[in-house]
């Protein structure tokens, strides 16, 4: 017949670490209690010391440093880590690719395809439609239909001048927000590492549009209490969030 053990509860563990780790040294040994009695396995008795470790230690082993990147005299990137970083990897994206890529657009085989499914899309009425969507509502279809309708009207060049209008817009909204200026790619632990990284292809060359270059190799700094990027975050390149109005009374205040 199998041993059935119940679960432990709290306070007879208690009992128990007090006995086995010596917490109570002057129990006699006619006292101590047995873990089979109590239904205690090994398992559970280490999981309770593992988890009994100092305070201390674990907070110590938490602990983070905030390092800064500083490039032609401004602050290019933040982190707060517990890792120790030695050199940083400082690029930029080339806003004349971007601009180029942008104001000489031309569609390439995803956008084909999203004009032949808004062509299909267009033309067809809000039965047709909710027969391949039937779990749609009818209002929800027929806002999608007028949106194929717009998207395709004047056919595909009329099309292809709307995306490189977007793009247009992506390029002008992006640099409206700094989003040209010099950032960390990569955060390196050994000055070989970072002289590594500076090379690989995915921190630089060509991502997605435009291109992204190479600038320098940068000794990282242990950053003061306050400190900011040029951006007010760890990238320069991202837009900065909206402020709540509460923020913008404080700000005038």
């Amino acid at each position: 017949m199998l041993d059935v053990y119940l679960r432990p509860i709290e306070p007879l563990i208690a009992i128990i670490l007090d006995r086995v780790c010596g917490s109570d040294p002057q129990s006699s040994p006619s006292d101590a209690l047995s873990l089979p009695t109590l239904g205690v396995s090994s398992l559970d008795l280490g999981r309770f010391r593992s988890n009994s470790a100092p305070v201390q230690q674990r907070e110590n082993h938490m602990a983070k440093t905030k390092y800064q990147v500083t490039f032609n005299g401004k602050v290019v990137g933040i982190r707060k880590c517990d890792r120790i970083y030695t050199h940083a990897v400082v690029v930029q994206d080339d806003a004349d690719a971007f601009y180029h890529w942008a104001h000489n657009y031309v569609p390439n085989e995803t956008d084909r395809e999203n004009f032949a499914y808004d062509s299909k899309r267009a033309v067809q009425m809000v039965e047709q439609y909710l027969a391949e969507w039937k779990y749609q509502k009818s209002d929800h279809v027929e806002s999608q239909i007028s949106e194929a309708k717009a998207k395709v009207e004047g056919g595909f060049e009329a099309y292809a001048q709307r995306l490189r209008q977007e793009k247009i817009q992506m390029y002008e909204d992006r640099l409206a927000k700094g989003g040209f200026l010099p950032y960390v790619a990569r955060w390196c632990g050994r000055p070989d590492l970072a002289q590594k990284a500076s090379t690989e292809r995915r921190h630089l060359g060509s991502r997605y549009w435009g291109r992204t270059n190479f600038l320098a190799i940068v000794p990282i700094e242990i950053a003061p209490a306050k400190v900011k990027t040029e951006r007010g975050g760890n990238d320069p390149a991202a837009p900065r969030r909206p402020r709540t109005d509460a923020q913008a009374a404080l700000e005038t205040s």
